[in-house]
């Protein structure tokens, strides 16, 4: 991944950590402290964890930002949350001390410990080396205690220590592995976070949808749970109330056939009727016939039947014995004597036809054995179970326990002629609640990533944008500085050429003023001076640059330096271009005025120039000459010697020759030419000769080298 983009996705993840944590931490410490602590959705939604979640997000933003006196509140009170909620774990709660206290303090042991260390690095930085360590080492724990934590969720059920709801152990264990990441990543970043509104838009609009969709799956899911709660908490009490309605008037039937020969006789015959109910329902655990006063007449019971009430000494039961009674009545046997089985109740019929007036026929009867043989409800994910003044009477799940007390419903259920219970709907399949919490997580995590994906794609379009332009920019530039060098290599104005460079920098430094001071002029003055040297560096004058907003950078610096550079060529340029001048009219002046003829020739042997002199001497003018081949002035017997030392002088070889000129009017003329190969001020190469006249006597037909490159 390119550097650039690296650099995006960093702060692009920091941001949506910072924007996720606040906003589901406000939104779900607002819900919180509205719901009740015993609600299921409370125990996901607490307080003090949604607190200390927002808390921490902006505390990492202020670091991350530099703003360094709002980062050491936050932290002072993420470290005041954390230690709230530690001491509620470990030490007795802290309801009675007032409840709000109780509610900031909720959070589960792993978040109060994060919470604990999340404050120390806040509070130093990540500027110094030490706050650096500090933020590394938090951030890896973190990882690996969230990853660990997110292995024990799959692979088994969560601990109390954990959280009291799973989907609150899932929502610590993820906030561990991604804020302690963010800790971790924030260590490499350099300066603030550079992204732009949109950047910051589409984040913050995405995680809003995210989180919002979170709360709202995580409160639809809570309302049908508890209306499947409440919905089986009702069939349970009206087949509870049913079962046990049906099991009176079971043993009211018995009553019926017992009273017409109740007597004191051993071997009456409705003896033999209570035997036959015992053997046919094992609830029922012991039958007695006692008179009004509660004594008994005769016993029958099970192998296993416990406990006999009536001799276990109890008073209140032997006086609720005393009190008559035209109707069935039950008695919850449970507090009145140590009993084993919490759901044992005393049924009390009594015998109006009985021989002994106030005679009533007592049973034993374990309503967790009536219910289990007689209800028979697909209760899962549910457990239902029955309380009496506190006390738990019956647990009618199907796992037999539950184990984290997860409740979702409660109602009121009076047994047929017995004291009113209450029925109160626990979740028994905490695995099942873990799953859709794993569900809705993964939801999130789906809306996080896609908001990331959504900012970094429009980060990336900006940087393309913005190096399309940059790239479009550079070449603009570099088209006008190529413009200034033909302008220079053409010859046009300093004075325009120096304006085009002025003009061309402060396209390129928005906001600056540029200046090109030329000698004698000193460096005084407002701005900043760049000294302008030549190739032998030498000092040609100086660029003044006023700057403008932005801050000095390599690109500004490149700039500058081409800037310079282009002052230097054009200065050197018409430095060179004025001695060039000078050269010329100095080698003009000896052309024209030098008292021997002088001509020369292009590559071709054709007349380039000839001075006045020679055309003196050979009684032509300048204009019959120029554009002619020398050929046509030698005589034809020296045609061939003067073409041999003319292609010796194109290559280079420098000659002196010795022949007859005849200018075609028959005037002859015997010069002795010095010759060497030249270039014209234009920089065409070609020869230049500079003959005299030779007396006949020493006139020699040969021709000889002379040294290379002197000029006569």
């Amino acid at each position: 991944m390119p550097i650039e983009a690296r650099r995006i996705a960093l702060h692009v993840y920091l941001l949506l950590i910072v924007t996720s944590g606040t906003l589901m931490g406000a939104l779900g410490f607002v819900v919180g402290l509205f719901l009740p602590p015993d609600d299921l959705l409370g125990r996901v939604l607490t307080p003090g964890g949604a607190l200390g979640v927002m808390l921490s997000a902006l505390g990492l933003y202020c670091c991350l930002n530099g703003r360094c006196r709002l980062k050491g509140s936050l932290a002072l009170a993420v470290m005041m949350l954390g230690g709230l909620s530690l001491w509620d774990q470990l030490f007795p709660p802290l309801a009675p001390v007032h409840p709000l206290l109780a509610r900031l303090g909720s959070s589960s042991l792993p978040m109060a410990l994060m919470l604990l260390a999340t404050g120390p690095c806040l509070l130093l930085g990540k500027e110094s080396p030490r706050g650096r360590r500090c933020w590394r080492g938090t951030g890896a724990v973190a990882l690996v205690a969230g990853a660990l934590l997110m292995l024990l969720q799959w692979t088994g059920e969560a601990a109390a220590w954990q959280g009291a709801h799973p989907a609150a152990s899932t929502i610590v264990s993820l906030y561990l592995v991604v804020f302690g990441l963010a800790l971790w990543l924030a260590t490499g970043l350099d300066g603030p976070l550079a992204l732009g509104r949109g950047a910051y838009l589409i984040g913050t609009l995405g995680m809003g949808i995210t989180c919002l969709g979170w709360y709202l799956l995580s409160l639809s899911h809570h309302l049908e749970l508890r209306q499947q709660s409440g919905q089986t908490g009702e069939n349970m009490a009206a087949a509870v109330a049913e079962v046990v309605a049906g099991h009176v008037q079971l043993l009211h039937r018995l009553g019926e056939r017992t009273a017409p020969t109740a007597s004191r006789e051993p071997q009456a015959s409705h003896r033999l009727d209570a035997a036959s109910y015992l053997r046919d329902f094992n609830s029922i655990k012991f039958l007695w016939l006692a008179d009004g006063d509660g004594a008994v007449i005769w016993r029958l019971h099970q192998p296993d039947a416990g406990v006999d009430p009536l001799a276990a000494g109890s008073a209140a039961l032997h006086d609720w014995l005393r009190v008559p009674s035209p109707e069935p009545r039950l008695l919850v046997l449970s507090g009145l004597y140590p009993e084993p089985d919490p759901a044992a109740t005393l049924i009390s019929l009594p015998l109006t036809a009985a021989p002994e007036p106030g005679m009533q026929l007592l049973a034993k009867v374990s309503l967790t054995e009536v219910l289990r043989h007689n209800v028979h409800m697909k209760l899962a994910p549910f457990a239902v179970h029955a309380y009496l003044d506190g006390r738990e009477l019956l647990d009618l799940s199907e796992s037999g326990s539950h184990r984290h007390g997860l409740e979702l419903a409660r109602r009121g259920l009076r047994l047929p002629h017995g004291p009113e219970l209450t029925l109160v709907t626990y979740l028994d399949d905490r695995r099942a609640l873990a799953l859709a919490a794993h569900l809705r997580l993964l939801m999130a995590l789906t809306g996080f990533f896609l908001s990331f994906l959504a900012a970094i794609s429009f980060e990336l379009a900006k940087l393309s944008r913005r190096k399309g332009q940059a790239l479009q920019q550079a070449r603009q530039h570099l088209e006008r500085q190529q413009g200034i060098e033909q302008m220079i290599s053409r010859g046009q104005p300093l004075a325009t050429i120096l304006d085009e460079i002025c003009r061309l920098l402060a396209v390129q430094l928005p906001g600056s003023r540029a200046e090109v001071v030329m000698p004698p002029a000193g460096r005084e003055g407002e701005g900043e001076w760049y000294p302008v040297l030549s190739g032998g560096g030498a000092e040609l004058g100086g660029l003044r640059i006023v700057p403008g907003e932005g801050e000095p950078g390599r690109e500004r610096q490149q700039h500058v330096e081409n800037a310079v550079a282009l002052v230097a060529l054009a200065l050197e340029r018409e430095q060179n271009h004025r001695l060039l001048l000078e050269n010329e009219q100095r080698y003009r002046s000896l052309f024209d005025y030098n008292p021997d003829a002088v001509f020369s020739l292009d590559l071709e042997g054709i007349f380039t120039s000839v001075n006045p002199a020679f055309c003196e001497l050979l009684m032509l003018t300048a204009d019959s000459v120029v554009g002619r081949s020398f050929r046509l002035l030698v005589e034809p017997a020296e045609q061939a010697l003067a073409e041999q030392a003319f292609r010796q002088v194109v290559t280079g070889l420098a000659r002196r020759y010795q022949l007859t000129a005849d200018n075609g009017r028959g005037i002859r003329v015997d010069l002795d030419a010095p010759s060497c190969r030249s270039w014209s001020t234009a920089g065409s190469p070609g020869c230049t000769a500079s003959p005299r006249t030779l007396p006949a006597s020493r006139k020699m037909p040969a021709a000889w080298p002379i040294t290379p490159g002197m000029m006569p």
